[in-house]
């Protein structure tokens, strides 16, 4: 990532009273690094899915630590990286959900980690220093 500039960081704990100071930050440097709405609720909708999986999975509902980043480029693009030292899983090897099928017949789990590959232009994840390193890569030029 070192094309890209670190516009600020945020250190917190994975517990779901965290989750309104995780989306006040980032709808908050969305707007001042591109003064633009544009896709805004989408990214915003990936950092709270982000978000809760990881108090919810990653850590198991006891508090952990994460941190936060928003980096962006010259060229118009964003990301919000979110990492933390939970047990170590890559989200981006989950299978597609059923939803094709009724949804009392669908297994439970997916649909956010699907929301996410859909609004996010980009979704990465590698284990860093045994953090795990989940990027959500947002281009502003492209108007979705």
């Amino acid at each position: 990532m070192s094309q890209y500039e670190t516009v600020d960081t945020l250190e917190t704990v994975s517990l779901i009273e965290n989750l309104r100071a995780v989306t006040d930050w980032a709808e908050r440097l969305w707007l001042e690094t591109f003064g633009s709405r544009d896709r805004l609720e989408g990214m915003l909708l990936c950092i709270e899915e982000a978000f809760v999986n990881l108090c919810h999975h990653g850590y198991r509902g006891r508090p952990g630590p994460v941190r936060l980043e928003c980096l962006k480029d010259r060229s118009g693009f964003i990301v919000y990286r979110i990492l933390d030292w939970s047990e170590a899983f890559d989200i981006t090897q989950l299978s597609q959900p059923d939803t094709t099928s009724g949804l009392g017949m669908r297994p439970i789990g997916g649909l956010g980690v699907m929301l996410m590959k859909e609004m996010a232009d980009e979704v990465d994840w590698r284990l860093e220093n045994d953090a795990n390193a989940l990027s959500l890569k947002f281009n502003l030029n492209n108007p979705e």
